[in-house]
């Protein structure tokens, strides 16, 4: 049987597998462009996930006080189980750091990079050997400024624009702050092929786009919730766009082709999938699916043994008018 069912935020989600790679989410961005306020916003969330966030100072984080229940060297604990830490050390020395502290690990890494830095450092430090088998790039998310981006001129342009050309996902912010024309001109000149773009206001963006939430058919817990923020004058600002998503579910095999050339002609409205395929061409295995933007990751996962081999996927994007038709045609012939 194959079906393509319909519905809004969140899907039912089976355990996460102890032996699988943390995933990491690289948050860069030029300065001032929103990078702290996003990540304050993943901290204060309800997604129901152990966050560690790894920021370079924590002078530039205000963390909500009332989330706070430790403070230890260069660790902050927060009671919905996050944690936020500095980075001091090597960026691999950092890593092992996090993963060897006493406690639960981390469900989900955040890093957000230096505002003057090229991210492609922390690229390749999670492709050590001896760091690789335990964390797996998730995504890269650039935040834009829309007010002053096109400010940016000599090295600093060449840093932001560098920022954006690695970016699975382009979150061009502070929309609210300029007008529909200024907002068209960033998009035109941010835009690439590899990656998904979302305007916002105060980096609300919803935490389902970034991996964080009910995503993942591999994980528990319920959808991350969108942040809720007020402007200067106490005035609520409205919360981020609702993410719809679309799951698609056969019991025949697949071919690996005509998987990876569906995955390819996603529309831009989806920004990521996930879920595991039956492939024809390695009926044995489970095979992992992994998009961001526009980069799309298979994986060889653990044998089907007593499991009824079968596939699911998950997409999830912000256009509710979504026709998810074509995709199936094209999976199933």
């Amino acid at each position: 049987m194959t079906s393509f069912t319909d519905h809004v935020a969140g899907v039912a989600t089976g355990p996460h597998p102890v032996d699988d790679p943390t995933p990491v989410t690289v948050v860069t961005g030029f300065l001032g462009a929103g990078k702290t306020t996003l990540l304050n916003n993943i901290l204060a969330a309800d997604h129901g996930l152990r966050i560690a966030v790894m920021v370079n100072d924590f002078g530039s984080i205000d963390i909500d006080g009332r989330l706070i229940v430790g403070v230890e060297g260069d660790l902050i604990s927060l009671a919905n189980g996050c944690i936020c830490c500095t980075m001091q050390d090597g960026m691999v020395d950092e890593f092992e750091k996090l993963l060897q502290r006493s406690g639960p690990s981390p469900d989900h890494i955040v890093i957000e990079a230096s505002g003057i830095s090229d991210p492609g450092g922390i690229v390749r430090a999670l492709g050590y050997p001896r760091l690789r088998a335990r964390l797996s790039l998730d995504s890269i998310v650039a935040i834009v400024d829309a007010e002053h981006f096109d400010d940016l001129n000599g090295e600093a342009a060449i840093v932001a624009r560098r920022q954006v050309g690695l970016a699975d996902i382009v979150m061009i912010n502070k929309v609210d702050l300029v007008d529909a024309e200024q907002v068209a001109r960033v998009v035109d000149r941010v835009r690439v092929p590899s990656a998904r773009i979302v305007e916002t206001t105060h980096s609300a963006v919803p935490l389902e786009l970034l991996g964080i939430g009910g995503t993942d058919p591999n994980r528990a817990g319920p959808p991350a919730a969108s942040a809720v923020l007020a402007n200067e004058s106490g005035e609520f600002m409205p919360h981020a766009p609702p993410v719809t998503t679309w799951t698609w579910s056969t019991d025949a095999p697949i071919d690996l082709a005509r998987l990876r050339t569906t995955l390819a002609q996603l529309p831009p409205s989806v920004f990521r999938a996930k879920g595991f395929a039956h492939l024809a061409d390695r009926p044995d295995r489970r095979v992992i699916v992994h998009v961001v933007g526009g980069r799309h990751e298979l994986t060889l996962g653990d044998p089907w043994n007593t499991d009824e081999p079968s596939t699911e996927l998950v997409l999830i994007g912000l256009d509710e008018t979504f026709d998810p038709s074509p995709l199936e045609a094209m999976l199933t012939g």
